[in-house]
């Protein structure tokens, strides 16, 4: 068991209610594998854009079948 350690479950859209944690806020895990396709991939890209703005975020995890599907597909960019 880690004490100083807190969870808390939430609708990702539900800023306001991620707000209410104050300051303290610093990691997140989103589930979004039930959605799937271009839109769920584009839904993922605003959430994080979203909580990266609002919070000071170590790290935010997701769990997304459109956005490995994404990864897949992906080249990285070289200047």
């Amino acid at each position: 068991m880690r004490p100083a350690i807190r969870f808390e479950t939430l609708d990702v859209y539900d800023v306001r209610k991620a707000l209410s944690f104050g300051g303290s806020f610093n990691k997140m895990y989103i589930d979004v594998s039930g959605l799937s396709g271009y839109r769920s991939t584009l839904d993922v890209l605003a959430l994080l854009n979203m909580y990266a703005s609002v919070f000071a975020m170590e790290v935010i995890v997701v769990k997304s079948g459109a956005l490995k599907d994404l990864g897949k597909r992906v080249v990285a960019w070289k200047g």
